[in-house]
């Protein structure tokens, strides 16, 4: 009989000890999730509060960006544009912009209806960490109570080691006496590390200048639209093809000479490069004419 009693004894004292355990397990697990969730809560931006005016399909919240420049697609009301654009911005994690870019229209977009948008949005800084993409809806009446954005929050995070580079542009206040026309500025890249670095120099110059770049007065005689076909470099020589776009509509003496000086010194910055070979479609002579 005792040993009934010591047996019955010990299974009521277990069968309370892990009651008791579990009721401080429950009250742990509830106390540490008002404390953390905040913290653990990621912002989802307003995307589905604005859905039934604007829409990013290329993008999702707290998506991770890995290489710039970066082409964003979506579709918003005809509403959102004005003059078949609006403008889009990237702010750093302290809310400063760091990038800004025009999303165009690719369809009609005097409509109600949704309007595919395309926008290229890239970085003149390395710049890592938590960022948000803004979409705003384009307002010239300048009437506070009409302005309307869609926040993406995203994070951006270089996975590829960095290099730096110069592309060469213009200046609207030259420094120098010399001839403004062939008279270049070099304006410091970074971009992934590669071997094929002529290419990757030419593809910066093609970007045209930064927001920032702009605003320190640095301007491009290229066109918009160029496109490079290939670049090589033989004994010291680079030959660099580019598209047709190069020479449409271009006109005067000055410019040709700075969208020549532009692509020449951009890629007389390596070591290896002792001359430069421009040429349209495999065709170097009779082009660029003033």
């Amino acid at each position: 009989m005792p040993t009934t009693l010591n047996k019955n004894k010990w299974i009521w004292i277990s069968l309370a000890a892990v009651v008791v355990i579990g009721v401080i397990a429950i009250l742990f697990y509830f106390s540490g999730s008002k404390k953390l969730s905040p913290a653990n809560t990621k912002d989802l931006g307003n995307a589905q509060e604005k859905a039934d005016l604007i829409k990013v399909n290329t993008l999702v919240p707290n998506e991770t960006i890995t290489l710039f420049p970066v082409v964003v697609k979506g579709e918003a009301r005809g509403s959102w544009f004005f003059e078949a654009s609006f403008p889009v911005e990237i702010t750093d994690g302290a809310g400063v912009r760091i990038s800004s870019g025009i999303a165009k229209a690719e369809s009609d977009w005097m409509t109600s209806d949704f309007v595919p948008f395309s926008v290229t949005l890239d970085l003149s800084d390395n710049y890592q960490g938590p960022a948000k993409i803004i979409f705003h809806k384009d307002n010239p009446s300048d009437i506070r109570e009409l302005d309307d954005s869609l926040i993406i929050p995203v994070n951006i995070d270089f996975q590829n080691e960095q290099m730096t580079l110069n592309v060469y542009f213009s200046k609207t206040s030259p420094t120098s006496d010399a001839d403004p026309c062939n008279l270049v500025y070099p304006a410091v890249r970074k971009v992934p590390e590669t071997q094929g670095v002529a290419k990757a120099a030419i593809l910066e110059l093609l970007k045209g200048p930064t927001e920032t770049e702009r605003t320190n007065g640095f301007l491009t005689s290229l066109p918009d639209g160029v496109a490079l076909n290939r670049i090589s470099i033989t004994d010291g020589v680079v030959y660099a093809d580019f598209s047709e776009s190069l020479e449409f509509q271009v006109g005067g003496s000055c410019r040709v000479t700075a969208i020549r000086s532009q692509i020449t010194e951009t890629l007389k910055q390596f070591p290896a490069v002792k001359s430069v070979v421009i040429s349209i479609n495999g065709r170097s002579e009779d082009i660029l004419q003033p």
